[in-house]
């Protein structure tokens, strides 16, 4: 991830595993993470947006309040 002012662009390095703090989990995110990871399309991934307001077939992931898109 790349932030550039209030836009946060992505792009695929590598797999990786994130351990996060206790307390600081979040089931839907985890599960909404598992599936899009089980249907591919991870490369082609190049922004995070962190509302609720990009369409579904532009979104590789959602969960509440963000986003991974194509473009």
């Amino acid at each position: 991830m790349t932030r550039s002012g209030e836009e946060f662009h992505a792009q695929w390095i590598s797999p990786v595993a994130i351990f996060p703090c206790e307390g600081m989990r979040d089931a839907e995110s985890e599960k909404a993470l598992a599936a899009a990871f089980e249907s591919g399309e991870h490369k082609r991934v190049t922004r995070l947006y962190r509302n609720d307001e990009v369409p579904a077939e532009r979104c590789w992931v959602r969960a509440s309040g963000w986003c991974l898109a194509y473009a």
